[in-house]
């Protein structure tokens, strides 16, 4: 099974509520860098039970595989407990030499907040991760002044840009649930 078969069936286990599932694709000493969840997959799973209670499920807009690390672009949808009706994200993962999920990245967006971004500017590339058309660019850099994680997936087709997916995701300064950063790749 490849990472990205892998990949899939996890996130099937997500929609499916299946800890069991979860608990066995997952190392136990998982780190998160999202700093709104804490890490290890103890806390992962104790995040399943509220995901149910909402019905929140992912819809994967694509998915790549670069190595031991896979990229994936979702909708969810049902999303209260991760901070609205319908969210989009950028969730990266790392396997490690098991096959085990040992770490998970990501930037999240609610599409319908209205937000207008003045300014946006990047002062660190972080990770470059590509299969086939695809490229996912993992950035730090500043939102409207404040730090931010930023995600940019380009699509090319015959050398040149055909899409561009934007997620760009403020770094909490304070009351953040790990002490992992939103990058360490």
């Amino acid at each position: 099974m490849t990472n990205k078969e892998k990949a899939r069936a996890y996130f099937s286990a997500v929609n499916r509520y299946d800890t069991m599932a979860i608990e066995a694709m997952v190392d136990e000493n998982y780190i998160q860098h999202n700093p709104n969840v804490p890490t290890g997959r103890a806390a992962f799973l104790a995040l399943i039970p509220k995901l149910q209670a909402h019905q929140t499920q992912i819809e994967n807009i694509r998915i790549l595989e670069d190595g031991d690390f896979v990229a994936m672009h979702h909708r969810w949808k049902n999303a209260w407990p991760l901070g609205g009706e319908s969210l989009v994200a950028f969730h990266v993962i790392r396997f490690d030499s098991a096959g085990l999920i040992a770490e998970h990245w990501s930037a999240i967006d609610n599409p319908g907040s209205g937000n207008e971004v003045k300014a946006l500017s990047y002062t660190k590339q972080h990770k470059i991760l590509s299969e086939g058309n695809l490229v996912l660019m993992i950035s730090e850099g500043e939102q409207d002044e404040k730090p931010a994680a930023i995600y940019d997936l380009l699509c090319f087709q015959g050398g040149r840009v055909v899409e561009h997916s934007n997620i760009t995701q403020l770094i909490p300064q304070t009351r953040t649930i790990n002490n992992n950063t939103m990058f360490g790749f």
